[in-house]
C-alpha cells in the first residue's frame, strides 16, 4: 500500500481533473449522490437526491419521525457529497454518451457544512424535486400529511472532480 507521500500515477489511465465547468455539469446533470457524515468517529453515509443551485447543494430530508442524519448534522455539520456519472452506453445501454469528451465516468466530491434552511430559493426547491423524479409520492412511508419536509443546504467550501476512461471504443 502506498504511503501518504506517494503520488497516484494517473497518466496513461485517461484520468484527468474536471474543470469548474465539468464539475458544474456533473452536479447539474446528476441527481443522486452519497452524503457522508461522521457520527462520533463512526462513518455514516446516506444515499440522497439533491439539487444544485448557484454553487450550493440542497437536500430535502423528509421523514415521519426524527432520523439519525438530523442528529448527526446537528452535532457535526461538516459533510461531503460524492456524485458520479457513468457513460452507460459503454455497457449496452442506449443512453447517449453523457460526456462530450467520450469519458466513461466522472466523479465530484463536494465538502462543506450542512445547515437547515427555512426558506430555500424557489429554483433550489425545483432542482430538488426534479432530482426525485420518478419517485413515489411519499418514499418515507405514512401519509404526506404526517411527513415533515425539511430543507438543508451544503455551503460548499471545497470541491474537486475527476474523469476517466478515455474515448468510448464503441464509437470507433
Amino acid at each position: 500500500m502506498p504511503d501518504e507521500t506517494d503520488e497516484i500515477e494517473t497518466e496513461g489511465m485517461g484520468m484527468e481533473e474536471l474543470s469548474e465547468d465539468g464539475i458544474e455539469a456533473v452536479l447539474e446533470g446528476e441527481s443522486l449522490g452519497v452524503l457522508s457524515m461522521c457520527d462520533d468517529g463512526e462513518p455514516y453515509g446516506v444515499p440522497m437526491s439533491f439539487g444544485y443551485h448557484e454553487g450550493d447543494v440542497y437536500f430535502e430530508f423528509g421523514t415521519v419521525e426524527e432520523g439519525r442524519k438530523f442528529e448527526v448534522l446537528d452535532e457535526h455539520p461538516l459533510a461531503s457529497l460524492t456524485v458520479y456519472a457513468l457513460d452507460r452506453s459503454r455497457w449496452g445501454d442506449s443512453t447517449a454518451n453523457v460526456f462530450p469528451t467520450g469519458f466513461a465516468w466522472a466523479s465530484v466530491i463536494a465538502t462543506g457544512e450542512v445547515e437547515k434552511v427555512e426558506e430555500p430559493p424557489e429554483e433550489a426547491v425545483e432542482a430538488i424535486f426534479e432530482a426525485r423524479r420518478p419517485s413515489p409520492a411519499n418514499p418515507w412511508g405514512g401519509s404526506m400529511a404526517e411527513t415533515d419536509l425539511t430543507f438543508y443546504r451544503m455551503n460548499v467550501d471545497g470541491i474537486e472532480g475527476r474523469k476517466a476512461g478515455g474515448k468510448n471504443p464503441a464509437e470507433d
